[in-house]
C-alpha cells in the first residue's frame, strides 16, 4: 500500500514537472553579449513549482537557477520566468527593465554565463532544463541567423519543441516574461503589406493604396473599422485631429485567411508627411500590429514656382559648370527633396535638407570650387559630384519633383544666345517666370563678367501687373544688347476657358515684320516678348510699329481683336 502510494506521488510529481517548458531563448541579444542573453520558462501547471535546485544549461556545462533578490524562486501557475545572465545584474544592465512585466518572475543563475562560456551565435546549442532530482525535461536547440535582438519563440507553449513549433520573435528584445510574440490569439487581426500608388502625388489628386489585412487568430473575424491617419507630429500615434477617415468593412475572414482592399487619402497638402493606416476589432487581443505608416511627399509643381534661371554650360578654361535655380513662390522650398536631369543623367539635387526661399536663387553645380570661383556664399551653392556635363551646342536640362513631376524644362541650342556663344557666357532667363520652352525668352548675358550667379540677371525684364487686355512694357523699348530695356514685354488678357492667340508686328505701311504667335493656346493672362527683330533675324529699324492679337475660340473662330503701338528706340 504505501508502495503503490510512492509511485502515484512519483508519477504526480514528474507530471508537475513536465509542465514547465522552455518559452524562448535569447541567444544574440541586440545589447551586450555578455549581460543581456537570457532564457524564458513557462509554468502549464495549476501548481506552484519551486524551482530550488533546478539547473539549466547547454548540455556541456549547466548552471544552478537561483533567485533575484525580493523575487523567490517559486514559479506560480501560468506564470513566466525569465532567466537573466548574473552579469545583468552586476553590471547594471537596463535592456528589459521597461519591457518584462511585473507579474513575470525574475530569477538569474549562479554561474557568470549561461551554460559553457555563454549562448554562441556562431554555433547553435542545445538548452536543457533539469530538474533537482537530475531529470531533464525540456531540451531545444536554437536557431541560428537571427537578427541581433530578435529571439527564438515557441509558439504552441503547450506542444513539443520541435523546429517546426519555435520561430524567430516578431519583436525587438523579445518578448521576456510574456506570451510570445508568435503565440496565436483567440482574435488577432494585423496589416500585411501598403502598397502605395506613388505616380503623380500631386496636392489635390487622391493617394491610392492596396491594404493587405491578415488574420493571425484563431476565429473568424468581421466587422473591421479601416482608419486613414496623417500623423502631422511624426510620432507613430493617433493624436487628437489626426484620424482623416474611418469607415466600417463588413467582410468574414477565416483563420490564417487574407483579404486586400483599395482606397485613397484625399485632400493631403504639399509637403512630406507621415501617413498611416489602422485596423481595428473589438475583440483584437494584439494591437501592436495594427498600425502602419510610411512617409511621402506630396507636390505641387503648380503651386510652388521654382524655374531655371540661369546656364553656364560653357564657362572659362578651369571654371564649374552650372545651373541656377530660382523660387518665384511664397513658400520655401526643400531642395533636398528634388532632382535635376539632363539628356542622360537624373541625380538629386541634395543629399541633405536645403531651403530655397521665395525670391532667393541658388546655384548648382559639381565642384565646391564655385564658390571661390564666383566669390559666392555657401548658402548660394549646392554641390553634388554628380552634376552632369552639359553641352554647349545643346541639351535638355530638367527640375523634377520627388515624384518625378516637371518642375521646369529647358531645351536649349545656341540660336538662344542670339549672339555667337563664347566661352563663359551663361544662358539667361529674361524674367523667371516665363515659359522656360520658348527661344524668345533666353538670351546671353550682358554682365561684365558674362554671368550673374545667385543674383537677378543682367537682362531681367519685369512685368508690370495690369488689369487693361493689352499692355506693352517697356514702351518704347531700345533692343541694343546693353542689358537694359533689350525686350518689351506684350501682356494679353482675355477672360475664356479656351481660347487660341495670334501675335503679329507689322510696321507702320502694314507689312508684317515678326510673327510672334500661331494659333497658340493661351492662358487667362499671357506674356510674350519682342525682341525688335523680324522674321529673319535683323533688328527692326528706329519707329513706331503695331503690335496685333486675335484672340480665337475654341472652334478658331474670331473673339475679338486687340492693337496697341510699339516704338523701337536706340540709346
Amino acid at each position: 500500500m504505501i508502495g503503490r502510494c510512492w509511485t502515484v506521488l512519483l508519477m504526480f510529481s514528474l507530471t508537475l514537472h513536465s509542465q514547465i517548458t522552455l518559452t524562448e531563448i535569447m541567444f544574440d541579444p541586440a545589447g551586450s553579449e555578455r549581460s543581456d542573453e537570457f532564457i524564458e520558462l513557462y509554468n502549464h501547471s495549476e501548481n506552484a513549482i519551486n524551482l530550488n535546485g533546478w539547473e539549466i544549461g547547454d548540455s556541456s556545462a549547466f548552471d544552478e537557477i537561483v533567485a533575484v533578490a525580493g523575487q523567490g524562486i517559486i514559479l506560480n501557475p501560468g506564470q513566466f520566468a525569465v532567466l537573466l545572465d548574473s552579469d545583468y545584474f552586476s553590471l547594471s544592465s537596463a535592456t528589459y527593465d521597461s519591457i518584462i512585466p511585473p507579474a513575470a518572475l525574475l530569477l538569474t543563475i549562479d554561474g557568470v554565463t549561461f551554460g559553457n562560456g555563454g549562448l554562441s551565435n556562431s554555433r547553435a546549442k542545445t538548452i536543457l532544463l533539469v530538474t533537482a532530482d537530475k531529470d531533464t525535461l525540456a531540451g531545444y536547440k536554437y536557431s541560428l541567423g537571427n537578427t541581433p535582438g530578435y529571439s527564438d519563440e515557441k509558439i504552441d507553449l503547450a506542444a513539443g519543441n520541435d523546429n517546426s513549433n519555435w520561430g524567430n520573435s516578431n519583436r525587438l528584445h523579445g518578448t521576456p516574461g510574456m506570451e510570445n510574440s508568435l503565440t496565436p490569439k483567440s482574435s488577432d487581426l494585423a496589416i500585411g503589406a501598403i502598397e502605395i500608388n506613388t505616380n503623380g502625388n500631386i496636392a489635390g489628386n487622391p493617394i491610392e493604396y492596396l491594404l493587405t489585412i491578415r488574420n493571425l487568430g484563431q476565429l473568424t473575424t468581421d466587422a473591421i473599422s479601416i482608419i486613414e491617419i496623417n500623423d502631422r507630429n511624426s510620432n507613430g500615434l493617433i493624436d487628437d485631429g489626426e484620424i482623416l477617415r474611418e469607415s466600417l468593412l463588413e467582410a468574414s475572414l477565416p483563420p490564417g485567411d487574407s483579404l486586400q482592399i483599395t482606397g485613397s487619402f484625399l485632400d493631403i497638402s504639399y509637403g512630406r508627411h507621415q501617413l498611416g493606416l489602422g485596423i481595428q476589432l473589438a475583440a483584437d487581443e494584439d494591437l501592436s500590429n495594427n498600425f502602419s505608416f510610411f512617409s511621402i511627399f506630396v507636390d505641387d509643381p503648380d503651386e510652388k514656382k521654382l524655374f531655371i534661371n540661369e546656364i553656364m554650360a560653357n564657362p572659362l578654361t578651369g571654371f564649374e559648370e552650372w545651373i541656377e535655380i530660382y523660387n518665384a513662390g511664397v513658400d520655401s522650398i526643400d531642395l533636398g527633396e528634388l532632382f535635376f536631369a539632363d539628356s542622360q543623367d537624373t541625380i538629386p539635387i541634395s543629399d541633405t535638407t536645403k531651403f530655397i526661399a521665395p525670391a532667393k536663387y541658388v546655384v548648382f553645380g559639381g565642384d565646391d570650387i564655385l564658390r571661390d570661383q564666383y566669390n559666392l556664399s555657401e548658402g548660394d551653392v549646392i554641390v553634388n559630384s554628380k552634376f552632369p556635363a552639359l553641352n554647349n551646342g545643346f541639351d535638355e536640362v530638367r527640375l523634377l519633383g520627388p515624384g518625378f513631376a516637371l518642375y521646369d524644362y529647358v531645351a536649349y541650342t545656341d540660336d538662344w544666345y542670339g549672339i555667337p556663344a563664347e566661352r563663359g557666357l551663361s544662358l539667361e532667363k529674361i524674367n523667371p517666370s516665363f515659359n522656360s520652352q520658348m527661344l524668345e525668352n533666353w538670351t546671353a548675358s550682358v554682365a561684365n563678367a558674362g554671368s550673374t550667379p545667385a543674383e537677378i540677371n543682367s537682362v531681367f525684364l519685369e512685368i508690370r501687373q495690369s488689369e487693361k487686355q493689352l499692355e506693352i512694357f517697356p514702351n518704347p523699348f531700345s533692343p541694343d544688347n546693353d542689358g537694359f530695356e533689350d525686350f518689351t514685354a506684350i501682356q494679353i488678357i482675355q477672360e475664356s476657358d479656351v481660347a487660341y492667340m495670334n501675335v503679329r508686328i507689322y510696321d507702320l505701311r502694314g507689312r508684317l515684320i515678326r510673327f510672334l504667335r500661331n494659333g497658340e493656346r493661351v492662358a487667362a493672362s499671357s506674356s510674350i516678348l519682342w525682341d525688335g527683330k523680324d522674321d529673319w533675324g535683323r533688328t527692326a529699324r528706329i519707329g513706331a510699329y503695331i503690335c496685333h492679337v486675335e484672340i480665337l475660340g475654341e472652334n478658331r473662330s474670331l473673339n475679338g481683336e486687340l492693337k496697341k503701338t510699339i516704338i523701337l528706340i536706340k540709346k
